[in-house]
């Protein structure tokens, strides 16, 4: 999903966007049905389109001056932090708030930030 915003955001042709996706999470999802369903293969499955988004919102906050850009870089690296902090069972309380808990809530900060930075992305 996350290379389709991608080109959206840069104007690419949907027409080879779409096929590639489909086939890499046809992949995907072959690799956690017969091979190995940890949340590590997830991980590696989305760290490519995370750091091919933060690479597009660094070049478009140098180009464009967007505070849009800015804010949508500093979402990805706390998608990053959540990700470090989770696989490295980092929470704020053992059994109330453990590092799963912290992880969703880091994300869900992260994911509200994006779909606010995409809507003014778009509108520039």
């Amino acid at each position: 999903m996350v290379w389709l915003l991608i080109g959206a955001l840069t104007k690419t042709s949907q027409r080879w966007i779409v096929p590639c996706v489909l086939i890499a999470l046809g992949g995907y999802f072959l690799f956690v049905l017969f091979v190995d369903f940890r949340f590590l293969v997830s991980i590696v499955f989305t760290l490519p389109p995370l750091i091919a988004l933060l690479c597009l919102f660094i070049k478009l906050s140098v180009q464009r001056q967007s505070q849009a850009a800015v804010i949508g870089s500093i979402a990805i690296l706390l998608m990053f932090l959540a990700l470090v902090l989770q696989q490295m069972h980092i929470g704020l309380h053992p059994i109330y708030f453990n590092y799963n808990a912290l992880y969703h809530l880091i994300q869900g900060i992260a994911l509200a930030l994006l779909f606010t930075d995409f809507r003014q992305l778009v509108k520039q």
